[in-house]
């Protein structure tokens, strides 16, 4: 339901602003033409303005974030080389644990029993 309301709401819209450009091309020629160029001209000047300014303020926010990242990873790696000797040690001191016995298998003797 909403969207058929956007729906007509949007074509009507652009129904409308073609009937109003048909009427002022029809009207005075000239006056459109000058707009047109204006607009044109204008649009033209900010796709460049942003395809230099745009793209390079881009390539510095990618920068910064690639350096923030990596220092984010050296902090890590090093947090994490000086907890590993702590880890290495406890998990010596459990394979040193010599009141512990392996059980292989299942020791379970067949009995025999005698068929009446």
């Amino acid at each position: 339901m909403k969207n058929q309301i956007l729906s007509v709401f949007g074509w009507t819209l652009i129904i409308l602003s073609l009937l109003g450009i048909w009427n002022s091309i029809l009207e005075n020629p000239t006056v459109f033409m000058k707009k047109f160029t204006v607009m044109l001209l204008v649009g033209i000047l900010l796709y460049f303005i942003y395809k230099i300014f745009g793209q390079s303020l881009a390539k510095k926010k990618g920068k910064i974030i690639f350096l923030r990242a990596a220092r984010n990873r050296k902090v890590k790696t090093n947090n994490v080389k000086k907890t590993i000797p702590i880890i290495k040690r406890t998990s010596l001191n459990k394979l040193t644990a010599s009141h512990l016995t392996v059980i292989k298998g299942k020791n379970k003797k067949k009995k025999h029993r005698v068929s009446s």
